[in-house]
């Protein structure tokens, strides 16, 4: 697969992996593992009788349990699903429901769980629940920290590590609280006007999402990015930030804008190993407006390459590739700068961020994703859903606007948009934003 071998290669991964492999061989642990133990004692010496805590993997809630199970007054046991293709084959129904009656007696004052332990199980409420790693969703957010403070005062910790992703998780994941917490406001107040073709309640957080986002600048910053302080500082404006597992550069800010991201020493790198012309011609490729954006103070770096290298790059980039080359000294510009692009593109509501597809599709079936993805608010996701559901590409342009609503994550305002883009007469010199 060529995209795991370019991921495995890039520099970046690569000196992550020698750093975590010297920190192995020195035998240094998270620094959050210790908090978690200090803080797991300090709950029981405050008079909790059970404490829950949450992590997203398996493997690191085993050598949880192993932790904490060191510590006197500690009997912690993990709760996890069961899995067939795994060599930790997990744990059975059954299994699970004498885990949670022997937590309930007390035998385990501790229960270490993965996502399993946020919803449909029996789990008698916890005096304290912490967080070790943090989730971007609203929903488990609230489940989790529903398992402690039903009936009498509860506590519920958050570890995070500052600089990494754990911060961007963590105020993302608030922010959609907040607005669902508004949008089941207005599904109370508009209860009692309530009428026979009346949305669901899911329905309507989705409408109410769509007006959050045509409302809000939109950012869609890839996966990779979340823990960067760039991220860390965009979080901090009121803006809606949206994960996503991007190919082809780093933030997407319109439907035709879109951002790589290099530090300098990043930049240098791959100009060394190859990466960066390739990465260019497919981000030159794929949005009318590309934009490499290069942050730090100056070329000086670790890297023995020739300025005039580094210079000759940029020249390149510049004026064979047509792309334009910002530079910004910090992350707290950086994430400025993302926000003016992303306001200033999406300030009349129609240029909203999508992911678009790669330069060649290597199949009818992605060739058709392509097409259908470039209608509006419409992404790749999106496009594949509509593809399902009708068919045909002929068939998503002639649906209706009742039809095109019957597809998950299209509301009103997005299927109104689509057939007026298919049914308004072409005009070469009416160049007007219609909302």
């Amino acid at each position: 697969m060529p995209w795991l071998r370019a991921f495995l290669e890039d520099s970046r991964i690569v000196n992550i992996s020698r750093i975590a492999s010297q920190e192995v061989e020195k035998g240094n642990e998270h620094p959050k593992l210790q908090i978690l133990i200090k803080r797991v004692s300090e709950s029981f010496a405050l008079g909790s009788r059970r404490v829950m805590v949450f992590t997203n993997y398996r493997a690191t809630a085993a050598r949880l349990v192993e932790e904490l199970s060191k510590e006197p007054g500690v009997s912690a046991v993990r709760l996890v699903g069961q899995q067939t293709k795994s060599a930790d084959k997990g744990l059975s129904q059954k299994q699970q429901t004498m885990l949670l009656e022997d937590f309930k007696s007390g035998q385990y004052n501790v229960l270490v769980a993965t996502q399993i332990g946020e919803e449909g199980l029996d789990i008698v409420e916890c005096d304290e629940v912490i967080f070790y790693d943090t989730v971007p969703s609203a929903i488990r957010y609230i489940q989790r920290r529903g398992r402690t403070g039903r009936k009498g005062p509860g506590r519920a910790t958050v570890l995070m590590a500052t600089g990494t992703r754990d911060e961007a998780y963590y105020y993302i994941s608030r922010r959609r609280e907040r607005m669902m917490a508004v949008a089941l406001k207005q599904v109370a107040s508009q209860a009692t006007e309530a009428e026979l073709d009346q949305p669901n309640l899911e329905e309507f957080l989705k409408e109410e999402e769509v007006r959050e986002m045509s409302q809000k600048p939109t950012i869609i910053v890839d996966a990779r990015e979340l823990g960067s302080p760039t991220t860390r500082e965009l979080s901090k404006y009121d803006i809606l930030i949206t994960q996503e597992t991007l190919s082809i550069g780093d933030f997407v800010v319109s439907d035709r804008t879109a951002i790589e991201r290099k530090t300098v020493e990043d930049f240098v790198a791959s100009i060394i190993d190859g990466r960066l012309f390739e990465q260019i011609s497919n981000l030159k490729s794929v949005y009318e407006m590309p934009i490499l954006l290069i942050e730090g103070e100056s070329f000086q770096t670790s890297r023995n390459i020739a300025p005039e290298a580094v210079m000759g790059a940029v020249a390149s980039i510049i004026v064979d590739f047509g792309v334009p080359v910002v530079w910004t000294r910090s992350p707290s510009e950086t994430a400025l700068l993302l926000l003016s692009i992303a306001r200033r593109e999406q300030s009349k509501g129609e240029r909203r961020p999508r992911i678009r597809m790669e330069r060649k599709p290597d199949s009818l079936a992605r060739e058709q994703e392509f097409v259908v993805a470039g209608l509006p608010l419409v992404d790749t996701v999106i496009a594949r859903r509509l593809l399902k559901a009708f068919g045909t590409v002929e068939r998503v342009f002639l649906a209706s606007d009742k039809e095109l609503q019957n597809v998950e994550g299209i509301g009103k305002k997005i299927s109104e948009r689509i057939r007026k883009l298919v049914t308004a007469p072409y005009r070469e010199d009416d160049m007007t934003s219609h909302d």
